[in-house]
């Protein structure tokens, strides 16, 4: 029986709180995190950690989530790694678990703060299996 692989996501928030909260939430669902709180080292722990996923907060210093997104596209290193957005932009009354945004025609999953725990690991956990066992980009369905 093959090893179970342990599910790698990178944080990138700003809010030393929000990051904590979520680092603690993930590995307790048995994930090894790793957090960044700007773009710039969000771009290079992607490089270096290579997640099965990235939570990435659309508001961070230094460059905005969509802008961050954008580069790790453009990298055959990272264009594989599936992102998931996180925003106070959402209203989280309106927030049903399938709203996206479009970037540069592709679709990402977005999710309003406070976060919704189970609703998120149950997002991240379907997107990491997506990647993890078909090795392409997680996107929604138009």
């Amino acid at each position: 029986m093959a090893p179970k692989i342990k599910r790698k996501v990178l944080i990138v928030e700003d809010s030393p709180v929000t990051s904590k909260y979520l680092e603690k939430l993930f590995f307790n669902d048995g994930c090894l995190v790793c957090l960044a709180f700007d773009g710039v080292s969000a771009i290079q722990k992607a490089k270096e950690f290579l997640p099965h996923c990235i939570l990435l907060d659309i508001i961070i210093p230094d460059m905005n989530g969509k802008e961050v997104a954008k580069k790790l596209y453009a990298d055959p290193v990272t264009r594989p790694i599936p992102v998931v957005f996180l925003t106070a932009t959402v209203d989280v009354n309106k927030d049903k678990g399938h709203e996206a945004i479009d970037i540069d025609g592709r679709s990402y999953p977005v999710f309003a703060k406070p976060i919704h725990e189970r609703k998120i690991l149950s997002v991240v956990r379907k997107t990491i299996n997506r990647f993890v066992h078909s090795n392409k980009p997680a996107q929604l369905s138009p």
